[in-house]
């Protein structure tokens, strides 16, 4: 979502009533490319549903537009919001967290920030690594920091995906490794990334979750549109199949059909 809405006006921000020492771990693993508001007891909590996620679309006018679970946002609800945003109200918020975050820049390297803006840290990495001979002193030291602070994203998504594979989610780890592939396009690590999803995808249990979980992903966005419980149920007739029975998304697909017939039947 961020990738595809950043530029036209759209800033995430994940907040939490946790404190900043409980949350960092996670950061470090995830890498976010938004910002993360941590505040233990604080007003965060003043926007709670009583449910984990909960997720509330703010206009530039402070307003809330919609409010409720993430996955029940369509596409075409969030694109109409948009185009009420003027460009002067437009923040990225990649960029802000990337004004924060990233380390100095040699002047020479001066189009790295816009690569790293743009979300190219394939481009970006090449770019520098390309470079580093030319540098010495101190230009050297900050290129070499600038290196491995882009490489870092990409390491980190790398375990990420490795450790969801040995925690048994194929679908999640997949795309890990895909998020690696798309941010570090024309780099090793994308080409390492693809070998990844490539020998997953050759398993045939894993191939097989992969397939549920992204059957499963689609199948959630159409709900958020389907009008009554009926409707809904009939969206998660593709993930009954026997087939799909023994998978993660399988099971959840089967325990939202039971959630949903119980909520039809009590109508």
């Amino acid at each position: 979502m961020h990738e595809a809405y950043d530029a036209k006006g759209l800033t995430i921000l994940s907040a939490t009533g946790e404190s900043k020492d409980v949350v960092q771990p996670f950061v470090d693993q995830l890498a976010p490319v938004y910002p993360i508001l941590c505040q233990a007891g604080g007003q965060v909590s003043q926007y709670s549903t009583g449910g984990v996620p909960s997720a509330y679309l703010i206009g530039a006018d402070g307003k809330v537009l919609w409010q409720g679970h993430p996955n029940e946002l369509s596409d075409s609800d969030l694109e109409a919001h948009l185009k009420a945003v003027a460009k002067e109200h437009r923040v990225s918020s990649w960029g802000f967290l990337l004004a924060q975050k990233l380390p100095p820049v040699p002047e020479k390297l001066s189009g790295v920030r816009k690569a790293l803006e743009d979300l190219k840290f394939g481009a970006a990495l090449k770019t520098v690594e390309g470079a580093l001979a030319k540098f010495e002193g101190e230009e050297k030291a900050q290129a070499e920091a600038l290196r491995e602070w882009i490489a870092a994203r990409g390491t980190r998504g790398m375990e990420k995906a490795a450790t969801l594979l040995r925690e048994g989610r194929p679908y999640p780890a997949a795309q890990a490794y895909e998020e690696v592939q798309s941010l570090y396009k024309g780099h090793d690590l994308a080409k390492q990334a693809d070998e990844a999803v490539k020998a997953l995808k050759k398993d045939k249990a894993h191939a097989l979750e992969i397939k549920a979980g992204e059957t499963l992903t689609k199948i959630k966005k159409e709900m958020a549109q389907a009008r009554n419980a009926e409707d809904r149920l009939e969206c998660l007739k593709p993930l009954l199949a026997k087939k799909y029975a023994e998978t993660q998304a399988g099971k959840e697909a089967a325990t939202l059909a039971a959630e949903l017939e119980k909520s039809a039947k009590a109508r």
